[in-house]
């Protein structure tokens, strides 16, 4: 795995936890659903 310098960025708390709960059930990370939106949307 590559190592990545970390990124700040501003979310709501509610927001977050709700990423976080979705991610752990589907067994990844708000990181990897971030950087594949990311990806999705800069290759559109």
């Amino acid at each position: 795995m590559a190592i990545t310098p970390p990124r700040s960025v501003r979310i709501p708390d509610v927001l977050w936890k709700k990423a976080k709960a979705k991610a752990k059930a589907q067994h990844t990370t708000v990181t990897a659903v971030i950087v594949k939106a990311l990806y999705d949307w800069i290759n559109e």
